[in-house]
């Protein structure tokens, strides 16, 4: 009578091959993870900078320039730019989006990257700020106004649309600044 299966060799010797593949195998899957990530983070970052760059052209071709210091009352209203789909307030010292205006339609930065977070990705905004990543813990205080110049570790993208620390800019001028962080992907 002859038997059919595995013998206890045969299958040791299948559980060991499975040990030194996913050995091997699992670095470089979660090494593709990290990779990936990274690569989206990148590239939400790109597609801030061409927002950025967009809105800045219309606001220059709308015969806006830069402030010095914040325009008060009514004339706060001159740095709105219309674009068809809604309108966005431009903060006055880099004409760069605001991450949320509270004036017009309030486009916040997200309306223009028209992203929609899944999975693991998140999104936070304040009235400066813009975070997108996977990993981040800022709070709205910190979004709303602060001046980050130190960011935490994690995997995110970071936008400051104010690009200064009190309410007038430094003598070379504003700079709205798009940041990757990426030692926690």
């Amino acid at each position: 009578m002859q038997r059919n299966g595995f013998t206890l060799i045969e299958l040791i010797v299948v559980i060991a091959l499975l040990g030194v593949l996913s050995a091997v195998a699992l670095p470089r899957l979660l090494d593709l993870q990290q990779s990936a990530r990274v690569a989206s983070i990148n590239s939400i970052a790109g597609s801030m900078e061409s927002a950025i760059a967009q809105v800045r052209s219309k606001a220059f071709i709308e015969g806006l320039t830069p402030s010095a210091r914040n325009p008060s009352g009514s004339a706060q209203a001159d740095y709105l730019i219309d674009f068809g789909f809604g309108s966005v307030e431009v903060d006055w010292g880099t004409l760069c989006p605001e991450s949320r205006g509270e004036v017009g339609d309030a486009l916040s930065m997200l309306d223009f990257l028209n992203l929609t977070p899944a999975g693991e990705l998140t999104t936070a905004f304040g009235n400066r700020h813009t975070v997108i990543g996977y990993q981040h813990a800022f709070t709205n205080g910190q979004l709303a106004s602060q001046s980050l110049t130190t960011l935490p570790s994690g995997c995110y993208v970071i936008y400051d649309s104010f690009g200064r620390s009190g309410s007038t800019c430094p003598a070379q001028g504003c700079q709205c600044t798009v940041r990757v962080v990426t030692d926690g992907c």
